[in-house]
């Protein structure tokens, strides 16, 4: 990788970069993209120490899709900036693509999908962050469009919340079970073990 440094100047150095990361993480018609999936999930050290510094450059300077592509990487050179944080940015981004948006609702639907694990014993989120991420998504969907697959988990994890919520505001009287058949979901949870 010193020789990539030494004889290619910045802007070569910068444009191949630049290609790796289209074809690894847009085209995926390289057999590039099969560096991350080696086992560990990582580039190549020296590789992903060169991919690290170019896309921390083009982060620091909010360009597009490079802060969508370090979400995606997410280097161990590039830890020290928040992946959530990187995809916020993209998704506000002016030249934000397709594919920005459907990660920044599947970004989204991963929250909602944390917050059931203890269901119906307790929610990992609370009501106000629930509805706030409620908004965002209806926002993105409104402005957007996004798969039938992912209409279809958000509107089931809507479902779900509103069975908790009654359940919770009717003090645990009706049984969460049923108020989630009802509703027409179906839903396992996760197994918890409490240790006193």
């Amino acid at each position: 990788m010193s020789k990539f440094k030494s004889e290619f100047s910045q802007t070569q150095r910068d444009r191949a970069l630049g290609e790796l990361c289209r074809e690894i993480l847009d085209e995926n018609k390289s057999e590039l993209k099969n560096l991350k999936n080696r086992g560990n999930g990582e580039l190549p050290f020296e590789l992903g120490e060169l991919v690290d510094e170019y896309l921390k450059g083009r982060c620091d300077a909010g360009e597009m899709p490079h802060l969508r592509w370090a979400y995606q990487i997410c280097t161990r050179g590039l830890q020290e900036l928040d992946r959530n944080e990187l995809l916020r940015r993209a998704y506000r981004h002016e030249h934000c693509d397709a594919r920005t948006v459907e990660l920044y609702f599947c970004m989204l639907l991963d929250v909602l999908d944390w917050g059931v694990h203890h269901f119906p014993e307790g929610c990992l989120i609370e009501r106000p962050y629930y509805e706030q991420l409620i908004r965002k998504a209806r926002d993105v969907m409104q402005k957007h469009e996004i798969s039938e697959r992912l209409n279809l988990g958000f509107e089931y994890f809507v479902k779900l919340y509103e069975c908790y919520f009654e359940f919770k505001s009717r003090g645990g009287e009706v049984d969460f079970y049923a108020l989630r058949e009802k509703a027409g979901l179906n839903f396992a949870p996760v197994k918890s073990f409490y240790y006193e």
